[in-house]
């Protein structure tokens, strides 16, 4: 175990900024080969991150019945309006020592899904 904490950062569960930003390239390479379609940016104050962007088909309840409960929980309902555009970003937090992600997602619209929508 203490070849563990030397590797990553001298304590379980952090790791260094230059380290996250090898593990970074690392899961780029990954990506890359398996046409995950993940990026690393630079942000105007210089730290780097992953990103990735996708948009598809949300499933959306279907099917209801007359009392408004659904018939089947295997139904569902995809539309154009359904598609939702998921980003997320990896980004690294000096203060904890430790990568954290971020995410958000919206409809076409441009109007946030929220936890009551999805």
């Amino acid at each position: 175990s203490s070849g563990i904490n030397a590797e990553y950062g001298g304590s379980l569960g952090t790791l260094t900024e230059t380290q996250f930003v090898a593990q970074c390239r690392s899961i780029l390479e990954v990506s890359a080969k398996i046409g995950d379609s993940w990026e690393m940016r630079q942000a105007d104050w210089g730290d780097m991150y992953l990103v990735k962007k996708v948009t598809k088909a949300t499933p959306l309840p279907g099917n209801q019945d007359n009392d408004g409960d659904n018939e089947d929980d295997d139904s569902v309902v995809v539309t154009p309006s359904s598609m939702v555009t998921w980003e997320y970003h990896v980004t690294y937090r000096s203060s904890y020592c430790v990568p954290v992600l971020f995410f958000k997602a919206w409809h076409p619209t441009g109007q946030l899904l929220t936890v009551l929508s999805s």
